[in-house]
């Protein structure tokens, strides 16, 4: 099992995609009649690249203008060099097709073939069955972010989304250090 080998890490990974307006909430408004709430700030959005390590429960992410294969290929190297001290990376994601492209495979091979030359990491993919979205707790964070974080907020601009969102998720990891080291 990777969960219990020190030499290698298991991660699962997701994106989501966040924009500045309001996400969803409740509020009142005459029967009948649509509801209209007033939205303020970009409509402009940008992809989250969202990993969490199974071991220790400590995310890592990072953001791009959109989910591609080259987006995919530079995460994966931000990956690699995190977990530099392992011997191997298991990456568990969805069938998304950014994650499936030929540019995605190519790197992968180029990136192992020099890795076992030089010692990197060596990352071995596995994807999850196609349409099963539960299987993936990062799927859940992002629920948990969406809903304690961003829900009806509006963001005047990408970099106070950001600094949100850092944060949360740099308390969210400092919480799982406490729990680690109280266990």
């Amino acid at each position: 099992m990777v969960a219990a080998d020190p030499q290698g890490a298991l991660v699962y990974e997701d994106e989501s995609w966040f924009v500045g307006k309001a996400y969803g909430g409740r509020c009142w408004g005459q029967r009948g009649r649509p509801t209209w709430i007033p939205a303020f700030g970009p409509t402009q959005g940008e992809a989250l690249y969202l990993s969490l390590d199974l071991c220790s429960a400590e995310l890592l992410w990072c953001y791009a203008e959109k989910t591609t294969a080259v987006a995919t290929t530079q995460w994966l190297t931000d990956l690699a060099e995190a977990y530099a001290a392992k011997r191997y990376i298991v990456v568990v994601w969805d069938n998304a097709s950014w994650h499936k492209a030929a540019a995605v495979q190519l790197w992968l091979r180029q990136y192992n073939a020099a890795a076992r030359r030089e010692g990197r990491p060596v990352i071995f993919l596995f994807p999850l069955p196609t349409y099963s979205p539960w299987l993936n707790p990062v799927e859940a964070i992002f629920n948990q972010t969406n809903r304690r974080v961003l829900l009806g907020r509006n963001f005047e601009d990408p970099a106070e989304r950001r600094r949100t969102l850092d944060t949360h998720f740099a308390q969210r990891n400092a919480r799982a250090k406490d729990a680690d080291k109280a266990a």
